[in-house]
């Protein structure tokens, strides 16, 4: 109840003040009692006697009187409990007033001051109530209207916020809800007044963390997302559509489980009941890309408090890449250690076959079809066991090769001429050959990668179809293995192509998808290996239903292509001696026989001690030492020390079975002695002997 004192009277508010959730939602009137209830009554009465007494009927004069005396007594005793009952209405709203712990104010907009404040506003603004009431409204508002008048922005009925400021120079947000007042005509507001500044300050802090939160979101390198636990996706980073190859629109209409392969939907289906009883789930999952690729992804996820799962996903795609290198390179390790334990004696076994087969052939008459037919199945089956072995060694790395500058144009155009008689009629080889490309690589050894890549596309194209073969030059950059310029041969077949799966594993020695005695499992592995052994690199891009395409890429050679002399010559022949050192000796008495046959004195030892006090008795004779590498006793690599720390000009000719450089140590020296690969003819025999004397 609010009461204002003036020289006309005092002045009441009949209803109540409203709650701090309570909106005025119209005027208040206050109303003047000008006259008190008796000065009603006996003003009644004087004017009803009055009217009878002057009445022209005076014999009923009395009567009236008595009437209107008597109601004058009834509207007093009514006004008076009236008066009473309004008093009560008027202490109680004026308790509210002043006990309500909302900060109330009586505003007179037309001066601009303060007419009345309770307590709840003095303790808020921070001044007494007495400096409070007749203090201008500017001086506590600080948004104001056009003509400077603050109360302008309180319309009544309106909600407003503003800042206002107390009496310490602080500022709070506030909101007011006025309501108008009739006072004698004269518009007052009655305002309440509400506090916002704590809630807007944690809306702002709020809307801070949202931002940060917001900025990680968008900032993160891993790709994060929100799905219900119906794996709708809800929310997803930029990263996480970067990753998947989609918009972000485009995921919010996905649910997770349409990006799994379908084999690991059902294989191993995403569980989000799982993290009911677990605080992270980790995972790593196969997810499929807009354009049908597949990226690996490490999940990390767990359930919000809001029931939304949370998932961090870390693309290890070039991390699963790298681990599978580096489990090839290490089967390749083992399977190189393996043959190249084994190589050696078997070489020299096959050796012995062959060279036992040459000479026999030499023995038998010409006319004797039927016995060098026999003998030529015995040279084609210890060939087939020594080229077994080449690939073996081949693709772990293990095999010398002669790595010279070549033309790759002009290699492959020989190979491809080749594989036109090789191949069947229903495949069309398309090959147009390019300028020149020189690379550094092994001639014998490219003719292999050609050859088997071209059996695996004809293999993928049963019901026919094109092999196009095309030679150029390419530039590795950093997100390839290698880096530098590079010459790249690319196959490509129409066939069935590979699933991914098929893929990853097409390297992998002994892996083959054809049936049994159909396929080896080591040409792809041998590939390879050989490429991987020439610093090269080799790319496999294929799909279900959309052929196979393998690239080859050979380093580019700094020096000039060397020419192959193809001429055919015969069997050469001379009068040196010869010094040959072999531990095997079936092998050696087959050179020792060849090499007699040819015109040469051969000296034979059984292994470098032996050959070595021979060397010092034989007079100077000895022109060439022929030598294997690994040897009981003293090897080829420390009779070779041994001879040269002697003085004399003896040239050496090493022939070895095993893996590795012809000599170790001496690989990659000018004066590197030559080499010859076992199992070798008697024709390859004789060729190099004489062509390392006449050097």
């Amino acid at each position: 109840m609010t009461r204002v004192d003036s020289g006309s009277g005092t002045l009441t508010m009949p209803h109540p003040v409203p709650t701090p959730v309570t909106r005025p939602a119209r005027a208040v009137t206050y109303k003047r009692q000008y006259l008190t209830p008796l000065s009603i009554a006996l003003g009644y009465a004087i004017i009803g006697t009055s009217a009878i007494a002057f009445s022209h009927r005076a014999d009923k004069s009395f009567a009236g009187i008595g009437f209107v005396l008597a109601t004058a007594l009834g509207l007093f005793i009514l006004l008076r409990l009236s008066r009473r009952g309004l008093l009560e209405r008027e202490r109680r709203y004026r308790a509210m007033f002043e006990e309500t712990s909302a900060v109330a104010l009586l505003l007179d907009p037309a001066r601009g001051t303060i007419v009345d404040a309770n307590d709840a506003a003095a303790d808020f603004y921070g001044w007494p109530r007495n400096q409070l009431v007749g203090r201008g409204i500017a001086e506590l508002a600080l948004v104001a209207d056009a003509s400077g008048d603050s109360s302008g922005a309180w319309k009544a009925g309106d909600r407003t916020e503003m800042c206002h400021r107390t009496a310490a120079g602080g500022i709070r947000h506030v909101e007011v809800y006025p309501a108008e007042l009739d006072v004698q005509g004269r518009r007052l507001l009655y305002v309440i007044v509400h506090d916002l500044t704590g809630r807007l300050e944690a809306e702002h802090g709020r809307d801070q963390s949202e931002a940060r939160y917001r900025t990680l979101l968008d900032e993160a390198s891993d790709g994060i997302f929100l799905v219900n636990p119906d794996g709708m996706y809800v929310d997803v980073n930029p990263k996480g559509c970067e990753m998947l190859g989609y918009t972000r629109q485009e995921l919010l209409r996905l649910r997770i489980w349409d990006l799994l392969p379908p084999d690991e939907a059902t294989r191993q289906p995403m569980r989000f009941d799982e993290l009911q009883s677990r605080s992270t789930l980790l995972s790593e999952r196969r997810l499929r890309r807009k354009d049908g690729r597949y990226v690996h992804v490490e999940i990390s996820a767990r359930r919000r408090d809001d029931g939304l799962i949370q998932g961090v996903a870390r693309d290890v795609t070039g991390r699963r890449e790298l681990e599978e290198r580096l489990r090839q390179a290490q089967k390749m390790e083992a399977i190189g250690q393996l043959t190249g334990g084994i190589a050696h004696d078997i070489n020299n076994v096959l050796g012995i076959v062959i060279a036992n087969a040459d000479l026999i052939r030499q023995e038998v008459a010409a006319d004797n079809r039927e016995v060098h037919h026999d003998l030529d199945e015995v040279k084609r089956a210890a060939h087939r066991g020594a080229e077994m072995i080449r690939k073996l060694l081949g693709f772990s790395r293990r095999s010398a090769l002669d790595v010279v500058p070549l033309d790759l144009t002009v290699a492959v155009s020989e190979v491809v001429a080749t594989l036109r008689r090789l191949l069947p009629s229903n495949i069309t080889i398309d090959y147009a050959p390019a300028g020149p490309v020189a690379v550094r690589a092994d001639r014998t050894s490219l003719d292999q990668i050609l050859l088997n890549l071209a059996t695996n596309a004809r293999d993928a194209m049963p019901e026919g179809g094109t092999l196009s073969v095309s030679v150029g030059e390419v530039t590795l950059t950093e997100s390839d293995a290698i880096q530098g310029a590079f010459g790249c041969i690319t196959v490509r077949d129409s066939g069935q192509g590979m699933p991914e799966e098929v893929r990853a594993r097409v390297f992998e020695p002994f892996f083959t998808t054809k049936p049994p005695g159909q396929g080896s499992g080591l040409g792809m592995a041998m590939v390879y290996g050989l490429v991987k052994q020439q610093d090269g690199t080799v790319r496999i891009e294929t799909a279900p239903g959309t052929g196979t395409t393998v690239s080859v890429c050979l380093p580019i050679a700094g020096s000039p292509v060397e020419r192959r002399d193809t001429a055919r010559r015969n069997l050469p022949t001379g009068s040196e001696t010869v010094l040959l050192v072999e531990d095997e000796a079936p092998l050696r008495n087959a050179a020792s026989r060849i090499l007699q046959r040819l015109g040469y004195t051969v000296l034979a030892a059984a292994d470098g001690e032996d050959a070595l006090e021979i060397f010092g008795h034989d007079g100077g004779r000895t022109a060439i030492v022929v030598s294997d590498i690994m040897m009981p006793r003293r090897n080829g690599r420390s009779l070779y020390d041994a001879v040269r720390a002697t003085g004399r000009p003896v040239r050496f000719l090493f022939s070895s079975g095993y893996s590795g450089t012809p000599i170790d140590g001496l690989g990659d020296t000018p004066d590197a002695p030559p080499f010859l690969r076992k199992p070798w003819t008697a024709e390859e025999l004789a060729m190099k002997v004489r062509e390392v004397l006449d050097r």
